[in-house]
């Protein structure tokens, strides 16, 4: 289910946030995947590794042609749900993320930024 503007609220306390930047660049989809490999083992979530690994690449594959000036990506962990998220600047790319993300995350959406838009994952 799509939801444009503002994330939904959780109904629980974040227990811990993962913020990184990511390379511009051929790179750029490794070091995500490094990122939520890691994250994901250490919070107990890998059986949701690779739908939230499809969910980003989806949105970072449509960022190659734009170039944006900075790309940076989170994920929040609560008692019941993991919530991954993609900053970026430039135009919207939520229409690139829309068939992957109705087939993997629980919710997803996506809110504007000062200079670009966030994309966010649900998983539950």
């Amino acid at each position: 289910m799509l939801l444009y503007g503002d994330t939904p609220p959780a109904g629980e306390p974040t227990l811990e946030l993962v913020r990184r930047p990511l390379p511009s660049g051929d790179d750029v989809s490794t070091t995500a995947h490094d990122i939520l490999e890691r994250v994901f083992d250490r919070w107990g979530w890998n059986g949701a590794l690779d739908s939230a690994e499809a969910c980003v690449d989806a949105v970072l594959d449509s960022l190659d042609a734009d170039e944006p000036h900075s790309v940076e990506l989170f994920a929040f962990r609560r008692a019941h749900q993991v919530t991954v998220e993609v900053h970026y600047t430039g135009p919207s790319h939520v229409r690139a993320a829309a068939p992957v993300a109705e087939d993997r995350a629980a919710l997803w959406g996506v809110r504007p930024l000062q200079d670009g838009e966030a994309v966010w994952f649900e998983f539950r």
